[in-house]
């Protein structure tokens, strides 16, 4: 969990998968509290901890994941759904029915090219002799192949036309809807919404069903365009994974202790490079250091 804001690690426990949304909740009712009463030696210290006041906490930034709004409600906070996890899901049927158009498109130009290999063979083979001969000759039942072979292959051509409009009318139709959260007022990214909606009985399935789901929650969803407190999406808590933990580390580990000493490296790598934006000086014999080393790589992430 990463405050957007600063980016500093709220918290960063390892938690079975399990376990996790009981422990967010938990964690975030009752453990966001304002210490500074502690700092005063001359106010007695609360009887216990819970009894603080708690932090401000405005909103909570995540993925689709369905407990997310009701753990924010129980904790009195706003929950904005990630943008990019939107897209994303909002992308994965549309891409499934791209690809099967593909699939169907390539299965059509290869009978092409096979035609196209046939046709030709028979044209080098009679090639500078006279077109004319019997009916009942052989040349004449190949020449009856070759003709319904470019028939085929014209009728195969104009389909192949039609479903590369489609593949490309689902495209612009991502594009659109990609578009409506990169708008910089609330009332131009409704516009955008509004002109699809009021196309929805035209649209493909795949788009109408996302533009139908996207109007039930369409205002909280768009909350980040006019509060700069709210980002679009929760890329820190992506990029955080990216240079505490690549994916290209994760497999060189063989114990719990050798990944927990792995990830202390890169917060303290994060905490220099992102949250205090210090120039970092990489200690060669540290576990990141190590590692980097023998992948050949030596870089680090900066925040520009």
């Amino acid at each position: 969990m990463i405050d957007s804001n600063n980016q500093s690690i709220i918290n960063d426990q390892i938690i079975p998968e399990n376990e996790y949304r009981d422990f967010l909740e938990t964690f975030i009712i009752y453990s966001q509290k304002d210490l500074s009463p502690y700092k005063d030696p001359n106010t007695l210290n609360p009887r216990h901890p819970l009894l603080l006041t708690d932090l401000k906490k405005n909103t909570l930034i995540g993925d689709e994941l369905k407990e997310y709004p009701i753990i924010a409600k129980k904790a009195n906070m706003n929950f904005h759904p990630c943008g990019f996890h939107i897209i994303m899901n909002q992308r994965k049927p549309v891409w499934k029915t791209q690809k099967r158009l593909e699939q169907k498109k390539q299965r059509n130009q290869n009978r092409i090219n096979k035609n196209k290999e046939k046709i030709h063979e028979y044209y080098e083979k009679y090639k500078g002799q006279s077109p004319n001969f019997k009916n009942k000759d052989s040349r004449r039942k190949q020449k009856d192949k070759v003709i319904k072979m470019e028939k085929e292959n014209r009728t195969l051509q104009k389909e192949n036309s039609k479903i590369q409009k489609e593949i490309d009318q689902y495209e612009n139709y991502n594009e659109r809807i990609s578009e409506i959260f990169n708008q910089e007022t609330f009332k131009n990214a409704k516009l955008r919404y509004n002109i699809l909606k009021n196309q929805i009985k035209h649209l493909p399935d795949e788009i109408a069903k996302f533009i139908t789901k996207l109007g039930k929650d369409l205002d909280n969803t768009l909350s980040h365009i006019e509060n700069e407190n709210i980002p679009k999406t929760n890329n820190w808590l992506e990029i955080f994974f990216k240079i505490v933990f690549p994916k290209k580390y994760r497999k060189r580990f063989k114990t719990t202790q050798g990944v927990k000493r792995f990830l202390r490296n890169g917060k303290i790598k994060w905490y220099e490079n992102i949250v205090l934006k210090t120039e970092i000086i990489p200690d060669k014999n540290d576990a990141w250091s190590k590692l980097s080393q023998k992948s050949g790589k030596n870089k680090l992430m900066t925040k520009t």
